[in-house]
């Protein structure tokens, strides 16, 4: 399939858009810094409370222990069962995929695969895309 012409015409920008998710990251992570604020990983929330003051995150850190952090507000950027999206006491509106998947952004060493081209491969019950994108990798570093 190529990624020429994917006839998307509803739309203003009609064009397939793929940023690696380690470019992503590294570019928040430079605006923060600019801050003086910096990402915690990995951390799970584990509870939200919101009084007048800000809010109180506990969170479970890399090496298993919890902290208590308080903030003006936090940010949910999980999955459907957001513990920031249910101590706001927001619905998931939305619907999860009916099958699991794993999405990765990974750098295939000496890949024989046209890198200008979505390459697909048919299981019986499965299926693998392999989709390029032409940013560097090596921003990911945690």
């Amino acid at each position: 399939m190529s990624l020429d012409d994917l006839s998307i015409t509803n739309t203003e920008f009609p064009l397939p858009l793929g940023i690696s998710q380690a470019v992503t990251e590294s570019f928040l992570d430079e605006c923060l810094a600019r801050y003086g604020l910096a990402v915690l990983r990995p951390v799970r929330a584990i509870d939200i409370v919101q009084d007048d003051s800000g809010v109180t995150a506990t969170l479970e850190v890399s090496d298993g222990n919890t902290k208590t952090m308080c903030s003006l507000y936090v940010v949910g950027c999980d999955d459907a069962h957001s513990v920031v999206r249910h101590a706001a006491g927001l619905e998931f509106e939305g619907a999860a995929y009916p099958r699991d998947f794993v999405l990765c952004d990974a750098h295939l060493r000496d890949a024989r695969l046209d890198l200008d081209r979505l390459t697909m491969c048919l299981g019986s019950s499965s299926l693998l895309a392999i989709l390029p994108l032409r940013a560097s990798f090596s921003a990911w570093s945690h």
